[in-house]
């Protein structure tokens, strides 16, 4: 069984979470809001789970060119092996998070995790649910050198997890680390869309590599956090999925077939020529957190708090579903799965006012008391029935409490 650090570490990632929370308020900062909150946690559950179904393709590719082409065997247990797999492992990730951002292909599955509009702790989970079939094979070459696998894989989860906590506006600059570690300070700018911001700082760890290949920006200006085009929506399904039709929809319209192929790989903003117009690049339009509007729906107290209780119901049950999964059969890993995203699917319409939310939620109750009786019928028969009787509270309340759509917008 492969080893899975983030697993273990999503209970400090929380701790530290309510931590940031409550200095935001004892300083006065809003770089909280709920709705966006729990749509960063929500993309980051479907990245997870869909991660436990997919994340064996990526490795395969590393583990047979580990297998047939690799230059070197390492001694599995030496320190020089593990350095070489952290510092070359943070090499390729520079590269691969730097072609994410100027690949329009890569950037479709990468642009989830800035689609915030705040910068906080709960971003650094708010990651695309397919990226890495995409960018594995930048990280090949330490396959041929020799790395392990397992090696690879560790290095790349430590990576993930101190890239957690620069995720965060209550640390400012840090003395000497900034010149040559990944900060809160840089990684500021890396989200931020001010248009000398923009591609800049895609350090994993080190941020040297950036000072090396001309891809650094100190922090100066203030931050507006986001993505030029915003997405306006807290829909899991829409985030990983919208930029795919955004390209589709800009190769439909370009004339010539090289166009139609080379917006795949252009830069993101590159537009093909079509009838009257020539192929350009858009420019990235001055913002100040003063101008910039953020996309806030408003809902209502009673269901806030239904959201959140649920929205925990599911987060329990994702955090369980991630240490047993391989306990499962295979037709039950995929009901869990499918409910959980189906889940959060219906639990954003509810933030957003979305009248199909009335739909799904009833949806998600009998897809809810199915899975219990076909789970828990011969092992507990009171947890079925326990979730059957909150599963109809649930969907009365939701008849008395519609959601409505309440859009307001706020500057920074």
């Amino acid at each position: 069984m492969e080893p899975n650090l983030i697993n273990f570490a999503i209970p400090f990632f929380f701790i530290l979470i309510f931590a940031e929370i409550i200095i935001g308020r004892v300083r006065k900062l809003k770089i909280y809001r709920l709705s966006d909150s729990i749509s960063d946690l929500s993309s980051g559950i479907v990245s997870q789970i869909v991660g436990v179904f997919i994340k064996f393709l990526g490795l395969m590719g590393y583990a047979y060119i580990y297998e047939k082409a690799r230059l070197f065997s390492w001694d599995p247990s030496s320190w020089l092996t593990w350095t070489i797999a952290l510092i070359g492992q943070d090499f390729f990730y520079y590269w691969a998070h730097r072609l994410s951002h100027e690949v329009n292909l890569l950037w479709a599955a990468h642009v989830v995790h800035h689609q915030s509009e705040e910068y906080n702790l709960t971003v650094a989970l708010r990651q695309s649910a397919f990226q890495g079939l995409f960018t594995q094979f930048v990280y090949f070459p330490l396959a041929i050198l020799g790395i392990p696998p397992l090696h690879f894989l560790v290095a790349g989860q430590i990576s993930l997890i101190y890239q957690f906590w620069i995720h965060t506006q209550v640390i400012g600059k840090m003395g000497f680390l900034e010149y040559f570690l990944n900060t809160p300070s840089h990684h500021r700018v890396h989200h931020a869309i001010n248009p000398q911001y923009i591609d800049k700082n895609h350090g994993g760890t080190l941020i040297i590599w950036d000072k090396l290949f001309g891809t650094f920006a100190p922090e100066e200006e203030s931050c507006v956090y986001g993505t030029v085009k915003p997405l306006k929506s807290y829909n899991v399904l829409w985030a990983n999925f919208h930029y795919y039709k955004d390209i589709w929809e800009l190769a439909k319209k370009a004339d010539r077939l090289i166009d139609k192929i080379k917006v795949w790989f252009a830069m993101p903003g590159w537009v093909p020529a079509s009838k009257g117009t020539e192929a350009y690049q858009k420019e990235v339009p001055k913002v100040t957190p003063e101008s910039f509007v953020k996309y806030n729906p408003i809902m209502s107290k009673s269901l806030t708090i239904y959201v959140v209780f649920w929205f925990v119901f599911l987060a329990l049950i994702t955090f369980a579903f991630l240490f047993f999964w391989q306990k499962l059969l295979s037709w039950q890993m995929w009901a869990l799965g499918f409910y959980i995203i189906f889940s959060l699917l219906s639990l954003g319409g509810i933030t957003e006012g979305k009248n199909w939310s009335l739909f799904t939620e009833a949806l998600r109750f009998v897809i809810l008391m199915i899975i219990g009786w076909v789970y828990f019928m011969g092992f507990s028969s009171i947890l079925v029935h326990l979730v059957n009787v909150l599963s109809l509270i649930s969907l009365l309340f939701l008849t008395h409490h519609r959601p409505e759509r309440e859009v307001i917008v706020e500057g920074g």
